[in-house]
């Protein structure tokens, strides 16, 4: 028997919505919502009605639905649907799209359906960072980049905000990256480093991932593991490892560890106690 799977989580750092459907095989009559709904089709085949015009929703594709768009749609060959969502009330948009654009004008979709292979992959990057729990940093960073490109996949032709669009100074780098190293062990946000480069977040990340090569939070998490290496080659227990370097728990730390260097802490330290 096919098991349908049904989630929704609602993330109190971005004040959104996120659904995950598995499995699915119901049809859903014509209904609207008074928010926008991005969406993800991991897999399966829909026939699609939006505001009365038909569209087929295949694997991959992107579906965008403007607040109040009257849609319905139901399987096509019984095809299971596999579906991430984000719903965008329109005032987190709207602050979004300020600190990207510094104009409040919303976007308006033109199209419900979207073939655009990395706008798919950024909305599903912020949808696992939400269902994972991870940092408020680290959804934050996935969430502006993400609406950076649905901007731009729904042809909203605004003017950068001038302001923001100045590339960060060399002086104000140095500050960020010396904020970054001593207080690596806290919980950093996004918007301290924003503030002290004088840039929205958005322009922050921009700035920052063309400056150093990595997003701020990749370039954190690197600061962490190194610090980390420093630590389990004097031999200090895991836990206190984890603790000391930022991570909020020793599984947190064990996985990044792992990522970054292809061993686990364990693993890493025993090769100086072999020695």
């Amino acid at each position: 028997m096919d098991i349908e799977n049904r989630k929704i989580i609602y993330d109190d750092d971005l004040d959104i919505e996120a659904y995950h459907f598995e499995g699915i095989i119901q049809a859903f009559p014509a209904h609207f919502h008074d928010y926008y709904v991005t969406g993800y089709t991991e897999s399966g085949k829909r026939q699609l009605s939006v505001n009365q015009q038909d569209y087929r929703l295949e694997t991959g594709d992107t579906l965008l639905l403007n607040p109040l768009d009257t849609h319905a749609c139901e399987t096509l060959e019984n095809y299971q649907l596999n579906y991430r969502a984000l719903n965008l009330k329109t005032e987190v948009l709207q602050k979004a799209v300020y600190e990207i654009t510094g104009s409040y004008e919303l976007p308006i979709f033109q199209h419900s359906i979207v073939k655009n292979e990395q706008l798919g992959e950024l909305l599903r990057d912020v949808h696992i960072a939400i269902f994972q729990k991870k940092s408020s940093f680290e959804k934050e960073e996935c969430f502006y980049f993400f609406i950076k490109q649905l901007l731009s996949a729904s042809n909203l032709t605004l003017s950068p905000n001038q302001a923001n669009e100045a590339p960060t100074s060399l002086e104000k780098m140095k500050h960020v990256l010396a904020f970054i190293k001593e207080h690596y062990a806290e919980t950093i946000h996004l918007e301290d480093l924003s503030t002290i480069a004088d840039l929205s977040k958005y322009h922050f990340l921009r700035n920052f991932t063309k400056s150093q090569n990595l997003t701020p939070f990749q370039y954190i998490q690197t600061v962490r593991i190194q610090a980390a290496i420093h630590l389990l080659k004097k031999g200090i227990p895991l836990v206190e490892v984890a603790g000391l370097t930022g991570f909020h728990d020793q599984s947190h730390f064990s996985n990044t560890f792992k990522k970054c260097i292809g061993l686990t802490p364990k693993q890493y330290q025993n090769i100086f106690k072999l020695s």
